[in-house]
């Protein structure tokens, strides 16, 4: 794909995702913590989208960086409605046996198990450590946010 057709892409997937989510630039500039002048420049072709960009619409707005870069797959990510669900994911995204996440947690594998199945909560510790090691927020983790 060249520019002329990523600047296309772009554009019209940033104006579908405003159109979608009946947000202005101004709203969208604020949730995600970019400049309006810089949205707008991407709306308007004048130039490509930076990784920053579009990093902050998939953590701010759980946009497929997949779909909007490529068009292909879901606007939205699946949004994962349990802890356990999202642990299970970053398993998978990253793939990690559970048996090395267990030992990284400095927990036993059923531990682990009790965890992803809702029946033992995350300590501060485990909560930290998986931050840290996937480069999550605590309220990602925990809330889904």
């Amino acid at each position: 794909m060249d520019d002329k057709e990523e600047l296309n892409l772009y554009s019209d997937n940033l104006k579908k995702i405003r159109n979608i989510l009946n947000i202005s630039l101004a709203d969208l500039s604020s949730k995600i913590g970019i400049p309006q002048r810089t949205i707008t420049s991407y709306e308007q072709k004048e130039r490509l989208c930076s990784a920053k960009f579009i990093a902050n619409l998939h953590k701010y707005l759980n946009i497929n960086a997949n779909w909007f870069v490529t068009g292909e797959g879901e606007m939205f990510l699946k949004n994962y409605s349990t802890v356990g669900e999202r642990i299970q994911s970053l398993l998978i995204q990253h793939n990690i046996p559970q048996s090395h996440l267990a030992v990284d947690l400095n927990i036993k594998e059923q531990e682990l198990n009790d965890i992803i199945n809702g029946n033992k909560m995350l300590d501060l510790n485990m909560l930290s450590t998986l931050k840290l090691k996937f480069n999550i927020s605590a309220d990602w983790l925990l809330y889904g946010e």
